[in-house]
């Protein structure tokens, strides 16, 4: 009869999960113990998508944020931004001190009009921001904290947008500088192998 137990579970249920113990509670030290840890091929493949993950939620946070709460803001910066499909404005604007990277900003804010699209632009600008700071803090040499330190433009530039007044081409002067130091820090690895 258990045998017909055992082969009938197995049939119906071939793809089951066995819950494993990692770690448990020794009540007379009072210290957590590691009983059965995974392989370090599993923490190798969760380091792998780590990075991608982090940045998704992110991405999410910020969307959520801009897309509900704040929505407002949106709509003031659209409101205060003239944009022109032109090659004098274009020329005028590369002019200015930081001018590409206004001119750029100029171009994404018209599309705060609807604001759920405002949202995902800002979303994934600072995905793309966060995963150029991984790419930077990874070629930098080993130092207590160094995986922190990708989270700070982030959660700098979280805060300093939450001004309604701060426009939106500080996220794109940001966004260009990263992605200029991280080209540059590979130009340095393939022509000196030292990163």
């Amino acid at each position: 009869l258990k045998l017909a137990q055992m082969a009938l579970s197995k049939y119906m249920y071939s793809k089951a999960y066995k819950y494993n113990t990692i770690i448990r509670f020794d009540r007379k030290t009072e210290q957590f113990i590691p009983v059965d840890l995974p392989s370090d091929q599993y923490f190798a493949k969760m380091k792998k998508y780590s990075t991608l993950v982090i940045s998704l939620i992110i991405g999410v946070i910020v969307f959520i944020y801009w897309a509900f709460p704040y929505r407002a803001a949106l709509n003031y910066h659209e409101e205060l931004q003239f944009f022109l499909i032109d090659d004098d404005y274009f020329v005028d604007r590369l002019h200015e001190t930081g001018g590409f990277s206004v001119y750029l900003s100029e171009a994404l804010v018209q599309f705060y009009r609807k604001p759920l699209v405002g949202a995902v632009i800002l979303g994934l600008e600072f995905m793309l921001i966060y995963l150029l700071s991984v790419g930077i803090v990874e070629r930098l040499p080993k130092f207590k904290g160094k995986s922190l330190l990708s989270f700070v433009p982030v959660a700098v530039l979280f805060i300093l947008i939450g001004d309604v007044n701060v426009m939106h081409s500080l996220i794109i002067a940001v966004l260009l500088g990263l992605l200029l130091l991280y080209i540059l820090m590979l130009l340095v690895y393939v022509y000196t192998n030292q990163f």
